[in-house]
């Protein structure tokens, strides 16, 4: 979670709801008809009722006076995913509280802008009040927040005052994650093996314990459980549950026409959200693996981690930040490939090139592609 401000404001606005208005019509239509007509029950009425108006409006200025706004924010979202904000309003006033205060907040990428806000019915004096919203943001990327508006109409709700303040923010929200099925995993080298080995000394990598079996000739006579074999009267020993996975390089195409259709912009989405999937599955299964990840596409980015490193984070941030390009640089990422390899390194190349006659252009035709073992 990321806590931002708190800040002072930057703006003050005035606005009128449609009660007001219709209040202020009423008003000058009670005003000329006491010029007119020259009744004065008319001006009577018309200043008993400017009178609420003029007090509603000085009671909201109290009530914003000495005002702050805090956001707590989470740093990482995934796409699909409700996500809940948190806003702190503070009330550094001595003796004045502050009611029925609208709080609401903006957020916005490059596709779309979203407002939501919260109510917070009481801030009593030097002490602060929080609520949260929830969201569901569709779009992977980075989402900008703010400004944040406070404002209220109490207590008549004929006049609505506010302050802007200058609050930034930021979201990245990572592309939705996948589900290997089991062809996958067992034709690309993810799923573990049971093998038979001893127990070495502790440590963050050890294999697991599976389970206690009967014996078999051929097992190490010092994988024997003798305290089962007593129970069981019959040798059994024990066996170990060992990950084999190797390490795996990802090569990411994001080409993009110069003028994109909503079908070329949904591959793009696609082509992320598939090789974010199989690297989280690569970080999640493997421990003594590393895995590289270089993408072409606007520009070219490069990420790895050594040894099976629990990375997730580091790798949904990688993946949320990613832009497609028409005109991706293939030949760095290849060259990345090449120097990232060693032996038993699988690569995976995904493209969202269309294919011509089977074939993915400008990457068969690279020949050092070739070299890479690369699965398409």
């Amino acid at each position: 979670m990321v806590a931002a401000g708190p800040v002072k404001h930057v703006e003050r606005r005035v606005a009128l709801p449609p009660s007001g208005l219709a209040y202020l019509v009423i008003l000058i239509v009670l005003f000329v008809g006491s010029q007119l007509g020259q009744s004065n029950m008319l001006m009577l009425v018309f200043s008993l009722m400017a009178g609420p108006f003029v007090i509603n409006g000085a009671v909201i200025v109290i009530m914003l006076q000495r005002l702050t706004v805090q956001r707590i924010l989470p740093e990482l979202a995934f796409s699909g995913e409700m996500i809940a904000v948190e806003l702190v309003l503070r009330n550094d006033k001595s003796f004045f509280s502050s009611s029925l205060m609208a709080v609401t907040d903006t957020l916005a990428n490059d596709r779309e802008r979203l407002q939501t806000g919260v109510l917070i019915a009481r801030v009593p004096p030097q002490d602060e009040r929080s609520a949260r919203y929830q969201v569901t943001l569709m779009q992977r990327g980075r989402y900008r927040l703010g400004p944040v508006y406070v404002g209220s109409r109490f207590p008549l709700g004929v006049v609505e005052r506010g302050l802007v303040f200058d609050l930034p923010g930021e979201i990245l929200v990572a592309p939705r994650l996948g589900r290997l099925t089991p062809r996958w995993k067992r034709e690309h080298g993810l799923a573990d093996e049971l093998v038979h080995r001893p127990n070495t000394k502790p440590g963050i990598f050890e294999d697991e314990f599976h389970r206690i079996r009967e014996y078999r000739i051929g097992d190490n006579p010092r994988l024997i459980h003798w305290r089962s074999s007593a129970r069981q009267n019959e040798l059994m020993v024990r066996e170990f549950h060992q990950s084999r996975n190797q390490s795996l390089i990802v090569l990411v195409d994001l080409w993009l026409p110069p003028e994109p259709n909503v079908e070329d912009e949904d591959r793009v989405e696609f082509a992320i959200s598939f090789a974010a999937t199989v690297c989280h599955a690569q970080l999640r299964l493997s421990r003594d693996s590393s895995l590289g990840v270089a993408t072409a596409g606007d520009s070219v980015s490069e990420w790895s981690v050594k040894g099976g490193a629990a990375r997730q984070e580091s790798l949904m941030k990688y993946f949320a930040s990613l832009q497609a390009g028409p005109q991706p640089d293939i030949e760095r990422i290849v060259d990345f490939a090449l120097n990232e390899r060693s032996l038993g390194t699988r690569t995976v190349i995904i493209s969202t090139r269309p294919r011509t006659n089977g074939r993915l252009p400008h990457l068969e035709d690279l020949k050092t592609a070739a070299e890479l073992g690369k699965d398409v």
